[in-house]
């Protein structure tokens, strides 16, 4: 993760394009969530619009994923995802 907060210069029309070429439920969801989390934490990614994040909530399906399976998790119901009880800790630093 420490390695995506210093891309400041992400272009997040080609990241949309290209996460549409893929068109894959799971990779909406973690990309969304894990932008929104950079977004909250990172002085780098606080001009991520809230129409991005929407993008990729819309295209997220309706049946609950898990970002990693066998993992203890929580539920995180904006994005319909199990998420790991230590996935904060991949953040610290950021």
């Amino acid at each position: 993760m420490k390695s995506l907060e210093g891309l400041s210069g992400v272009n997040f029309n080609k990241l949309l394009e290209i996460a549409d070429s893929f068109d894959n439920d799971l990779l909406y969801r973690k990309t969304g969530m894990i932008l929104q989390k950079l977004k909250d934490i990172s002085i780098y990614y606080q001009d991520v619009d809230d129409t991005i994040l929407q993008f990729f909530m819309d295209r997220s399906g309706s049946t609950p994923r898990y970002l990693e399976k066998h993992a203890p998790s929580y539920f995180n119901r904006e994005w319909n995802m199990y998420i790991p009880k230590n996935f904060d800790d991949y953040f610290r630093g950021v």
